[in-house]
Order: structure tokens, then sequence, then C-alpha cells
């Protein structure tokens, strides 16, 4: 995914942007602003990375 920073709207699609760019073979970082997005970036993580995600802290 290389570094980027992602802004837009709400609605256009950040979260999906985000998780389907990553390489699970990788460390990434990835930070939110609130718990409520965090939750949303570990569910759709958990959807197509098969599961697969370390710690979040």
């Amino acid at each position: 995914m290389g570094k980027r920073l992602i802004l837009a709207v709400a609605g256009a699609g950040k979260t999906y942007t985000i998780c389907h760019s990553i390489d699970p073979a990788k460390k990434n970082l990835v930070l939110a602003f609130t718990h409520e997005n965090i939750k949303n970036i570990r569910n759709e993580l958990a959807d197509c990375c098969s599961g697969h995600i370390g710690s979040v802290k």
C-alpha cells in the first residue's frame, strides 16, 4: 500500500479502500479517530483477510 493519506466524505468507501489495499503479509499501521472507526476497520479486515488480524492498541 505504501504511505498514503486518505481524506474523503462520509460514505465514500475509505474503510473498504484501506482494508482491501493492505498486504496481510506485512506490518500495517492504520490510525482511526473513534472507537466506532476501529470496530468498522477490524470487521472489514476480518472479512477480507480471512480473520488474520493482529493486536489493536
